[in-house]
Formats: C-alpha cells, structure tokens, sequence
C-alpha cells in the first residue's frame, strides 16, 4: 500500500519517488491529504 501511495503522490506532486519513500506514513498522508484539497478547491472554483 504505501509504494501506492508513494507512486500516485508522485505523479499528482511531481516529487521524486526517492524523495516521497523518505518521508514518514505521517507525512506521505499529510501531503495526499493536502493534494486532495488542493485537487477539490481548484474543481469547485
């Protein structure tokens, strides 16, 4: 699950996979989280 969530991050930030394999599960949700907001407000406007 987590070289999932490392791969879309990667395609949805532009961010490398080495660096997203890095960060700790807290932080890799904490930005998915942050990229679902920002994917959601730009929809809505």
């Amino acid at each position: 699950m987590r070289s999932e969530l490392v791969f879309i991050l990667h395609l949805m930030t532009w961010y490398s996979e080495q660096y997203l394999d890095k960060l700790s599960d807290e932080e890799l949700n904490r930005t998915y989280d942050a990229q679902m907001e920002k994917s959601m407000n730009e929809r809505l406007v």
